[in-house]
């Protein structure tokens, strides 16, 4: 249930259903290029769009990126408390980016690393000399049974 849990569900659901609606009217979007730009399959935009469920946090931070209002997400009632407790919501969203950022800086050093270290595996095994010396009898004998 996530964000919601502090409303009733049927209440988020319509609330989200309906703003969903009135952000893709409104945007001129079609459900095809939200799923596309939400990297999602159309089938999970049609569940919210009908009000049969809604996204979860990530991907509400990526809807509000792309211009849906909270009005439009949460219905009148939830906004008017967002934004009246000041910049909260926008400060956990700046957050909530920083720290997606910061994990994509993060696994790329991973991956950089790794790979690095399967290099250095590869030339070990490349340099080792028991490795050279099996190399040396398999390409002599290949010779010696003329297949190169």
């Amino acid at each position: 249930m996530g964000f919601f849990f502090f409303f009733d569900k049927s209440e988020a659901l319509a609330n989200f259903s309906s703003g969903f609606n009135a952000f893709l009217l409104r945007k001129n979007l079609k459900v095809p290029a939200v799923a596309k730009d939400l990297g999602l399959n159309t089938s999970s935009v049609y569940v919210w769009k009908s009000g049969r469920g809604f996204p979860d946090f990530q991907t509400l931070f990526k809807l509000f990126e792309m211009g849906m209002t909270l009005k439009e997400m949460f219905g009148e009632r939830l906004a008017l408390t967002i934004e009246n407790s000041g910049d909260l919501f926008n400060d956990l969203m700046k957050e909530i980016e920083r720290l997606n950022k910061e994990i994509k800086e993060k696994d790329e050093k991973i991956i950089k690393l790794e790979s690095e270290k399967v290099a250095q595996q590869q030339n070990a095994i490349f340099e080792n000399p028991e490795f050279k010396a099996g190399v040396k009898r398999a390409l002599e004998d290949l010779k010696k049974n003329g297949l190169i």
